[in-house]
């Protein structure tokens, strides 16, 4: 299992995961995503909640029950990790850690605890936990109980039906649906293309599977010439038709295309072969 780093979270969004809404300058880091607090409810005595732009005044020894801003899907290769952000613990805040399955989708929740004799204010809006996220060695098809619905319902056992309603006007407002259209659609999009891309990966390593190794090792070395020697070809078109005569044949769209082919087909192909080496 690795770390995906900001360069890969970059890469993977909207791929392999969905963060919703993304805001790259505000929370990206070197080493994961920093969640912003969309929604909080005091938990004990009378029941307060905050949202918007609103200040979070949470007094000594008392826990905030916060939901994410952000909506997350994580594909079946995806595992997330959540941790408190060292300038919030450093005020003496206690944010719980825990885990997020491969394919989970919806908002996420915890609980922030002031631990001092004096209260401490934060804003809505705010960065509180860092995400961080991980490659899973082989991908999973479980997928976790994530129904908004039933999790508020299931909190308002615990905590009493003042904050169970609480929770669900959050839940079901009309900025927050508009947030899930929109997360949705992304969702749906990006768990599209995933599931093409993976079923012709899977069909391709189950058909290479079967030749000896070392003739998979000739063909990746094969492969990546290939690719390397189109792309090259690509971007000097014009030094190389000079040469063979052709100034007047420049690169035309189906050219291009049929290059474009040949380079994406060893790209998928040498991914399968690399797969199975691994493996």
């Amino acid at each position: 299992m690795s770390v995906l780093t900001d360069t890969s979270i970059k890469k993977y969004l909207n791929k392999k995961f969905v963060i919703y809404p993304y805001d790259e300058q505000a929370c990206l880091t070197p080493l994961g995503y920093d969640l912003r607090i969309g929604y909080a409810v005091t938990l004990g005595g009378n029941v307060v909640s905050y949202k918007d732009n609103d200040k979070i005044t949470i007094p000594a020894n008392v826990s905030v029950f916060v939901i994410s801003k952000e909506h997350i899907w994580f594909s079946g290769e995806i595992v997330g990790t959540l941790h408190s952000i060292g300038g919030l613990s450093a005020q003496g805040l206690h944010i719980n850690s825990t885990t997020i399955d491969p394919n989970w989708s919806g908002q996420l929740t915890c609980l922030i605890t002031n631990t001092t004799k004096n209260p401490i204010k934060l804003d809505v809006n705010s960065r509180f936990l860092t995400m961080i996220l991980h490659q899973a060695a082989d991908s999973t098809e479980s997928v976790p109980d994530a129904n908004p619905i039933i999790v508020a319902n299931k909190y308002g056992d615990i905590y009493g039906k003042e904050f169970s309603q609480s929770l669900l006007s959050y839940i079901t407002s009309e900025e927050n649906r508009k947030l899930q259209t929109v997360f949705k659609q992304t969702v749906d999009n990006a768990q599209l293309e995933n599931k093409w891309f993976n079923f012709i990966i899977k069909n391709i390593i189950s058909t290479l599977s079967i030749i000896p190794k070392w003739i998979r090792i000739l063909l990746i070395v094969f492969l990546s010439i290939i690719t390397l020697y189109c792309t090259f070809l690509i971007i000097n078109w014009n030094y190389f038709s000079s040469i063979i005569g052709m100034k007047s044949a420049p690169m035309d769209a189906q050219i291009f295309a049929a290059m474009l082919a040949i380079i994406i087909t060893s790209i998928i192909f040498m991914i399968s072969l690399i797969k199975i080496q691994k493996n």
